[in-house]
């Protein structure tokens, strides 16, 4: 009878496990379908542009600028190209890698910086404390190194970087800044009537926003100690909105043309794009991708409300393809289903052609 008791009432507990992995499991499973029902469903939300041999296969929202988090570090790396080719930097300059955690405030990159350390000690790149500055920047790319970034603005110059953007002609960017140092910013400036700040009433205007990021980025390399005054419950998600809301930001359409010079090598001189290919063209680990493509770099980037991926490719057949998609104002559980699918979304974009015409009618031009 007890044991009869107990298997009635481990049943359903049996039931409700199972149903919950299995609920995990589809949302962590792939599906490049699962990105375009969402655009379908919320175009308020997405802002994309896709070219597969320079026609346009899908657009929305082409030329609303959203905010982009870590995709913008791609200027960094063309700046750190440009100066690489020019002779201002020196890509194999060893540096002490515990500069680079002046910059570092843990809790604020998904572990991404301690990740990459770990792997360029298992590569037997760092020697003495010290590895080359141009791993730096492919840290900043391939791991999303935000202290990485961070240091890079102050060795190549934030007003340098952001000039080569303009005079690129993409002044249409919004302007980098420090934007790790932007949470400290936001965490000392809290001190508000809640509701007034959170609706951003009373917060610091735009340009004084940009320049308190800058001199708690001056802070951390005098003082860097100021960072362990962090702390990220001061910083919840409300606050967080604010930060994401004011991270640099673009269009599809501008980063696509950008896209589209790094895809053709025509952005800088042939040397700079020796070592954009270096720095952004890191080989993936999955053989599709070498198998598929002669070229393919891409860069993407998260909040907990933005998602954004950029990606170009050349393939064996020399067909190029250019993506940029842009998410915002997403819900916790949206950006999760995303994520996981956007990679595979990506990848069948640029090697399925039933995709992208299924592309082409769903998401007309």
């Amino acid at each position: 009878m007890l044991k009869k008791l107990f298997l009635w009432i481990l049943l359903p507990l049996i039931v409700i496990v199972a149903g919950a992995i299995g609920w995990a499991y589809w949302y962590a499973r792939p599906d490049a379908n699962r990105i375009l029902a969402f655009i379908s469903k919320h175009p308020e939300k997405s802002a994309l542009l896709i070219h597969w041999n320079k026609e346009i296969i899908a657009s929305i929202h082409t030329d609303t600028v959203m905010p982009v988090a870590s995709v913008s570090k791609l200027w960094v790396a063309v700046t750190f190209a440009h100066q690489a080719a020019a002779g201002i930097i020196n890509p194999q300059q060893e540096i002490d890698t515990t500069s680079l955690l002046a910059y570092y405030i843990p809790e604020t990159d998904g572990g991404a910086h301690p990740a990459w350390i770990a792997a360029m000690k298992k590569e037997g790149l760092i020697k003495n404390g010290k590895l080359a500055l141009i791993e730096v920047a492919k840290g900043m790319i391939r791991y999303s190194s935000n202290a990485n970034t961070e240091y890079l603005f102050h060795k190549l110059g934030l007003e340098q970087i952001n000039h080569l953007k303009d005079s690129l002609g993409y002044a249409g960017h919004t302007p980098l800044y420090p934007f790790v140092s932007a949470l400290l910013v936001l965490q000392n400036h809290n001190k508000l009537d809640y509701k007034r700040y959170i609706e951003e009433k009373d917060l610091m205007t735009k340009q004084a926003y940009l320049n308190a990021c800058d001199s708690f980025h001056r802070l951390l390399q005098v003082n860097p100690q100021i960072k362990e005054s962090f702390s990220s419950s001061e910083v919840d998600l409300k606050v967080q909105r604010i930060w994401s809301n004011r991270l640099p930001g673009g269009s599809p359409r501008l980063y696509v043309q950008l896209l589209e010079k790094l895809n053709q090598r025509s952005l800088l001189d042939s040397a700079g794009h020796a070592y954009l290919s270096i720095i952004i063209e890191q080989k993936k680990t999955d053989t599709d991708y070498s198998a598929s493509f002669k070229h393919y770099g891409n860069k993407g980037g998260s909040t907990a409300y933005v998602l954004a991926e950029t990606a170009y490719c050349t393939d064996k057949q020399n067909n190029t393809g250019e993506l940029a998609v842009f998410f915002n104002n997403l819900t916790t559980l949206e950006n999760l289903k995303l994520q996981t699918s956007l990679p595979e979304f990506e990848f069948k974009v640029f090697t399925d052609p039933a995709f992208r015409n299924q592309l082409k009618q769903q998401l007309k031009k």
